[in-house]
């Protein structure tokens, strides 16, 4: 059992994490809602393993994906990868 004096020390800490997980609930919306209007982050998002935040942050830094000469460029350019010299 924690002893009441050390619940009363952490509380403004529960307080804080309980209003961060609020606002990080919030964002996660608003991202999922601002994924759903993207073309490029709902192709994304057909990809396995690729959720709404990971396909958003991808459609934001890449704006054309043409730009890349091939798949393992742009791989090297996620850091999965080293390229080729």
């Amino acid at each position: 059992m924690i002893p009441a004096t050390v619940r009363s020390a952490l509380l403004p800490l529960v307080r804080q994490l309980s209003g961060l997980d609020a606002e990080i609930r919030q964002s996660d919306q608003a991202i999922l809602a601002l994924a759903k209007t993207d073309e490029m982050a709902r192709r994304l998002m057909t990809v396995p393993g690729i959720c709404p935040i990971t396909a958003s942050a991808l459609a934001a830094s890449i704006q054309e994906i043409s730009t890349f000469s091939g798949s393992r460029e742009f791989a090297a350019f996620l850091g999965l990868t080293a390229a080729r010299q």
